[in-house]
């Protein structure tokens, strides 16, 4: 009996985890689109602001500290996955970093960056929010 019991245990264990993985991958695959939308936004401003570099700057500045506040905000979420923590972490870095250097050279770029900079800095970067829903909906159907 004992034997018997124990293994359902551990199969409504499964069960909760597989629950829970289809859930959290299901909730940060609607971030990770919603975050994409905001990046479609932020790249916008930049790129309508490129002559004039303060403009840039400012939107900059106020779109990474509410980057950062949503970042924050999808990092502490009181239920997550194993290894959830380290992939959201190297999925904003990697965003970040990407972002930065896409705003960076269209905005010291002489008399502006040309629009074909700016569209390809969002394929980059669509590229590597639909990467990441892409993982997390495959580690979700596990």
């Amino acid at each position: 009996m004992e034997a018997a019991e124990a293994q359902a245990a551990l199969d409504r264990r499964e069960s909760v985890q597989r629950t829970g993985r289809r859930a959290h991958a299901g909730w940060y695959t609607r971030y990770l689109f919603g975050f994409l939308g905001y990046t479609v936004l932020l790249l916008g401003a930049a790129a309508a602001a490129r002559t004039e570099p303060a403009v840039a700057i400012t939107l900059t500045t106020a779109g990474a500290l509410l980057g950062m506040a949503a970042m924050g905000y999808a990092g502490t979420r009181p239920v997550v996955t194993r290894d959830f923590r380290r992939f959201h972490l190297a999925f904003s870095a990697g965003w970040t970093g990407l972002y930065v250097a896409a705003v960076v050279v269209g905005t010291v770029w002489s008399g502006g960056a040309p629009l074909p900079w700016w569209l390809a800095s969002l394929a980059v970067l669509a590229v590597w929010n639909l990467g990441a829903a892409l993982l997390v909906r495959r580690a979700g159907a596990r």
